[in-house]
């Protein structure tokens, strides 16, 4: 997935809004932003699980299931398949995604 510029360098810089291809300006979460920052059009669906995986079990981000942050890759794994479908229906839904 390939995410618009202006709206990938934003999310970069930790900006809680970014502009969309609409001139919109579009609220991000956390997981949002650090999503679409990665979205260089580079990396397949399998890799940008990897790679999110791998920042989460460096303790780049925290998931957490009844207040308690999850450290089991098999646990946090699932998630972030969920987290990345999610994100990316949200982005193309709201004219962030290229392609």
């Amino acid at each position: 997935p390939l995410a618009f510029l202006p709206a990938r360098h934003s999310a970069q810089k930790e900006a809680a809004l970014v502009t969309n291809m609409r001139h919109e300006n579009i609220g991000l979460t956390q997981v949002d932003a650090r999503v679409l920052s990665l979205l260089d059009g580079t990396r397949p669906v399998d890799r940008l699980v990897a790679e999110l995986l791998e920042r989460a079990m460096k303790n780049e981000f925290t998931l957490m299931r009844d207040n308690v942050q999850l450290s089991d890759p098999q646990e946090i794994q699932p998630i972030i398949e969920k987290l990345l479908a999610e994100c990316l229906q949200k982005f193309d839904k709201f004219a962030l995604l290229v392609r």
